[in-house]
């Protein structure tokens, strides 16, 4: 019976008539709408840092070394093609002359004469050595080609009155602190700074003469410094545009030097920046940041500023 059962239970499955009822199919209901993210407002725009100092003048990134801070400055339009001549390169190329204005010699005053075919440019605070004592020049001044001047000087050499009558280039600006007595104050004053710049330098020379202390500035540690200074200038993708430095000592800013041409700047960076260097290593104070606004602040101060038609600069008393 087994073969039966077996095909009865066959037919019954595959015959049966109880079909399952058609599902209706899934409503599917909208879902409720989520509500659009509210709009974000537009993000504040950054306010942009001015670097103006003077018509077609910018500031650019500070440079750090020690205590000192130096701002390049950059001409932002064209400047008109002038070429001049340097008062330690005209006297070594025996193009510029300096000489005692007469066997009765003035302290306070020197003849400058320019002999090439171009305008000469004298800063204030450049040495010149020999005659009858070291000097350095007291005022900027700029003399035309095929001709002579009478420029203001200061004595640095206390203790010699005697010689002959034609200076030597001495191949270095006096230090900011000299360069700032010489500005604005007077010849005793002038003696004593240069009395502590040798006590600085443990210098003790027989006239108190200046000129050891100043050719320090070329050699050492200082010549490190500014050589690595010179490196970070070249690299600065404006390079070929700066046309001076603001500086500032222990976060004050206490001098900015501008020249008529970025290659008149070059042709005095060396002995500018070695002019900053001295007393000015070791570690910064703490402090607030420099802003542009403390170099506009100092350049607003027309009273010191000292204009010639190849030079600006300001240098802040002591």
């Amino acid at each position: 019976m087994r073969p039966y059962l077996v095909l009865a239970i066959g037919v019954t499955v595959g015959c049966s008539n109880n079909q399952q009822p058609e599902r209706e199919p899934t409503r599917v209901l909208p879902s409720r709408a989520e509500p659009a993210p509210a709009p974000k407002p537009d993000p504040a725009p950054i306010a942009r840092v001015d670097l103006s100092v003077g018509n077609g003048f910018e500031m650019r990134r500070p440079i750090h070394d020690g205590r000192l801070t130096l701002i390049p400055i950059i001409a932002t339009r064209e400047l008109a093609a002038r070429k001049f001549i340097t008062l330690h390169d005209g006297m070594a190329r025996n193009l510029v002359t300096v000489r005692e204005i007469s066997e009765d010699w003035d302290v306070n005053t020197v003849r400058i004469t320019n002999k090439s075919r171009d305008p000469l440019v004298v800063l204030g605070g450049e040495l010149i050595v020999d005659a009858m004592q070291d000097r350095v020049t007291a005022e900027h001044t700029v003399i035309m080609a095929g001709k002579s001047a009478l420029v203001n000087v200061r004595c640095v050499e206390e203790d010699r009155d005697h010689g002959g009558v034609t200076f030597r280039a001495g191949n270095a600006l006096a230090e900011l602190s000299l360069r700032r007595t010489v500005m604005h104050d007077s010849q005793d004053a002038v003696w004593q700074k240069v009395k502590v710049i040798n006590r600085r330098h443990h210098l003790a020379p027989s006239t108190n003469t200046y000129r050891h202390a100043a050719h320090l500035q070329a050699k050492g540690a200082s010549a490190e410094r500014r050589d690595r200074i010179v490196a970070q200038l070249e690299a600065l993708e404006e390079r070929q545009q700066i046309v001076g430095l603001a500086v500032a000592v222990d976060g004050q800013v206490i001098a900015i030097d501008r020249m008529a041409t970025p290659e008149l700047y070059r042709q005095l960076e060396t002995e500018l920046l070695a002019s900053y260097l001295p007393d000015t290593a070791g570690d910064p104070p703490e402090g607030r940041r420099l802003a542009p606004d403390d170099v506009r602040s100092l350049a607003r101060m027309d009273r010191l500023a000292v204009t010639t038609d190849a030079t600006y600069s300001v240098l802040r008393p002591l």
